[in-house]
């Protein structure tokens, strides 16, 4: 598994969230995608962003907040004196130590995978733990179906 330890000082994002249920995860979210590319809520994201090399995925508090519901959130960053559009808000994301995964294939189904691999086969056995808060999904522009195309998954976490 492709990954390095990243100490990120914060940074600020401008995002558009939207609560998920747990069970519904892997269903919802490529349809709050689909929905924001055709509505011109990701065109009016990357208007306001500070920088373009991502559109992140934020899924705040990894369904650890009530078991049944976590906010997700489609974000790219932004200066913190950004204004927010309506019906979007601004968030600052707290330094911390993440475990940054390369991720190479066709999206949704490579992400979900690797998410897999991490949950089930490098975290029991790492010497790391997650710290539960949030977790974000790094997305570069490109064509998401290809097979060759790479994205990461940033872990904040904490020694075990």
């Amino acid at each position: 598994m492709n990954y390095e330890i990243v100490v990120k000082d914060s940074f600020t994002v401008l995002e558009k969230d939207e609560r998920q249920r747990v069970a519904d995860e892997q269903n919802t979210i490529p349809k709050f995608w689909d929905r924001s590319l055709s509505d011109g809520t990701i065109e009016t994201l990357l208007q306001h962003a500070s920088d373009r090399t991502y559109v992140f995925g934020i899924c705040y508090g990894n369904g650890h907040s009530d078991n049944e519901h976590f906010d997700y959130a489609i974000a790219v960053p932004c200066s913190p004196d950004t204004t927010a559009p309506e019906g979007f808000r601004v968030n600052t994301i707290p330094k911390r130590t993440w475990l940054k995964f390369e991720c190479t294939g066709a999206m949704p189904k490579a992400i979900q995978d690797l998410w897999h691999e991490i949950s089930a086969e490098f975290l029991p056995v790492s010497d790391h733990q997650p710290t539960y808060e949030m977790d974000i999904e790094a997305y570069p522009s490109g064509d998401m179906t290809a097979e060759d195309y790479k994205s990461q998954i940033w872990l904040p976490i904490a020694d075990k």
